[in-house]
């Protein structure tokens, strides 16, 4: 009769000590995967949720002075393309537009928390959605062109860090003739007040001077009348200072 040897190990077999031990550690593993994915999920549906409310409010802001035919072909095409890249999203695109037009919205705490909420990537998404849903009716206007900028620039942004063709939607090509070109640019300078061999410095000097005078955070007790006047003034620096040092970097 042969005998086998068992090493044990506290008063187990190697085969005992390993199914002991090796089995809840499997378990706890297999539990801890499928916690990583709900989460991972439960993350995913919120940034998809962060994503399609600040769409849907700044579309609504972007669109909510045209009339009503615009408005209804605008809400249509948030709607269709919003649907498409999010189907299981739940979301009532012309009661948000209505609570917009009712209720405003402050840009300042709205763009602050996209800031919060919104990867870079997500962010430069969401301008160029906003940039498209103006131009679904075939161009810009200048009301949708300051708010842009305006947007472009709460959400630390720039005009290069756009896709070319959006770019190209923002500054249409056709009009880039050289006599507009020149108009153009001695308005920007004027709005800037700097001369027209200004370099990037000065461009910069100047841009942070004027906005830090008509910045709307340095107007919130003042008359309505005088916070609109100070916003349009702020927005106009803005866009005046981006034109300028976009075509100054090839863009």
């Amino acid at each position: 009769m042969q005998f086998v040897l068992v090493e044990r190990i506290g008063g187990m077999t190697h085969t005992e000590f390993f199914f002991y031990y090796s089995i809840p550690i499997v378990i706890v593993l297999i539990a801890l995967f499928f916690t990583v994915r709900k989460y991972s999920k439960r993350d995913s549906a919120n940034y998809s949720d962060d994503f399609i409310s600040a769409a849907v409010v700044l579309g609504s802001l972007l669109i909510f002075r045209e009339n009503e035919h615009l408005v209804s072909q605008k809400l249509h095409w948030m709607n269709a393309y919003l649907r498409k890249r999010f189907p299981g999203a739940g979301f009532d695109i012309s009661q948000i537009y209505q609570d917009v037009v009712e209720m405003g919205v402050d840009l300042v705490e709205y763009t602050n928390l996209a800031n919060e909420r919104l990867t870079v990537r997500k962010k430069i998404h969401l301008m160029e959605f906003l940039v498209r849903l103006g131009n679904t009716n075939g161009g810009i206007n200048p009301r949708e062109s300051e708010l842009i900028f305006y947007l472009l620039k709460r959400l630390n942004l720039h005009l290069g860090d756009l896709d070319a063709a959006i770019r190209d939607i923002l500054i249409p090509k056709k009009t880039k003739s050289e006599d507009s070109i020149l108009k153009m640019q001695s308005y920007y300078l004027k709005t800037l007040g700097v001369e027209g061999n200004a370099s990037l410095k000065e461009l910069k000097s100047a841009y942070r001077k004027l906005a830090k005078i008509h910045h709307p955070d340095n107007h919130r007790h003042a008359s309505e009348t005088e916070k609109k006047e100070h916003v349009a003034k702020f927005l106009e620096i803005q866009k005046a200072y981006e034109m300028l040092t976009s075509e100054m970097n090839g863009q």
